[in-house]
C-alpha cells in the first residue's frame, strides 16, 4: 500500500473514531440535559413537599389549638351546666320555703281576722245589778275571762314575734329569688 492509501486509511479511522467520540458526547450531552432536568424536577418537588410539610405542621397546630380551645369549652359548658342546675335546684327549694310561709302567713292572717269578728258578749244583766252575790260571780268569772284573754295575748305576741321572722324571711327569700333568676338569666345568655 502506498503512503497515500496508508495516510487515506489513518484518517478514516481517525474520523471513524471521532464520529464514535461525537456520538458519545451527543449521548453524554443528552444525558447531561436529562439529569440537569431532573435536577429541577427534584429540586421543585423539594420545594414543593419542604410547602406543603410546613402548610401540614401549621394545620396540625391550629388543629391541636382548636381540640384544646374545645375541650376548655366542653369543659366550662359542664361546669356551668352543673351550675344552672344547681341554682335551679335552689330556686325551686327557695320557691318552695316561700309558698310555705306565704300559705302560713295568710292561715294566721285569716285567724286574727277570726278573732276580730268575736261577738261582743254582755257582761252581765240589768236584774244583777245590786246584788253582791252576782257581783262577786261576775267579778270572778271576768278576772278568770282576763286571764285567759292575757295567755291568748301572749300567745298573740309570739305569733307576731313569729310572723315578723317570717316575713324577714320571706323578704331574704324574695331577695334570694331574685337574684338566682337574674344568675339564671346571665347564664342562659
Amino acid at each position: 500500500m502506498n503512503k497515500y492509501e496508508e495516510n487515506l486509511l489513518r484518517l478514516n479511522i481517525k474520523i471513524r473514531d471521532l464520529i464514535t467520540q461525537l456520538d458519545c458526547s451527543e449521548c453524554g450531552s443528552l444525558l447531561l440535559l436529562k439529569n440537569n432536568v431532573l435536577v429541577e424536577d427534584v429540586a421543585s418537588f423539594r420545594a414543593q413537599y419542604a410547602l406543603s410539610e410546613e402548610g401540614r405542621l401549621r394545620c396540625k397546630s391550629v388543629l391541636e389549638k382548636e381540640i384544646a380551645r374545645n375541650s376548655e369549652q366542653y369543659e366550662a359548658q359542664v361546669l356551668l351546666k352543673k351550675r344552672y342546675n344547681d341554682l335551679i335546684r335552689e330556686y325551686v327549694a327557695q320557691n318552695q320555703k316561700l309558698k310555705s310561709y306565704e300559705q302560713n302567713a295568710l292561715e294566721v292572717k285569716q285567724s286574727r281576722a277570726k278573732r276580730k269578728q268575736a261577738p261582743v258578749e254582755i257582761i252581765g244583766k240589768l236584774s244583777d245589778i245590786g246584788k253582791p252575790k252576782a257581783i262577786e260571780d261576775k267579778v270572778a268569772s271576768l278576772e278568770h275571762r282576763c286571764s285567759v284573754l292575757e295567755k291568748e295575748l301572749y300567745k298573740a305576741y309570739a305569733t307576731i314575734d313569729d310572723l315578723e321572722f317570717e316575713l324577714e324571711s320571706i323578704d331574704h327569700l324574695e331577695n334570694t329569688n331574685e337574684r338566682l333568676e337574674q344568675q339564671i338569666k346571665v347564664l342562659k345568655a
